[in-house]
């Protein structure tokens, strides 16, 4: 067996996602490359008012209602949801993050906005890693 050598990463490689003050959605590289989310190119946004969940659905078709292009970056991806903020009264004041879940049963990611992470040091709030 080979030795690996480790090259300490300043970012976190867990599976977060964080809403930022500007109405973006950012899930960071550990969901991105967990997921394989740079494979695809849209996402749908669903929001469970009852539990307070995000639901995020990932496609390659475009055509699908409520289609949102994803931004992807050099760590991460980003989605454009300032409107779908707004129209559930999502608070995005100030940045918080989650941590990112898959539920099987709906073949959806998950953001759970009863359990924001703390200690953020960027941001003050809400984000830790392991």
């Amino acid at each position: 067996m080979a030795f690996e050598k480790y090259v300490k990463s300043r970012r976190s490689l867990d599976s977060c996602a964080s809403i930022w003050l500007r109405g973006q959605i950012g899930l960071g590289k550990g969901a991105t490359e967990y997921y394989k989310l740079k494979d695809y190119k849209f996402v749908v946004l669903l929001y469970d008012k009852e539990a307070e969940q995000i639901g995020i659905r990932v496609t390659n078709d475009d055509n699908e209602e409520g289609a949102r292009t994803i931004t992807k970056g050099k760590t991460g991806v980003v989605i454009s949801a300032r409107s779908f903020l707004c129209f559930y009264h999502i608070d995005h004041r100030v940045t918080r993050t989650y941590a990112l879940d898959y539920n099987d049963n709906e073949n959806l990611y998950v953001i759970d906005l009863q359990k924001p992470r703390q200690n953020n040091k960027r941001h003050g709030d809400s984000s830790w890693t392991r």
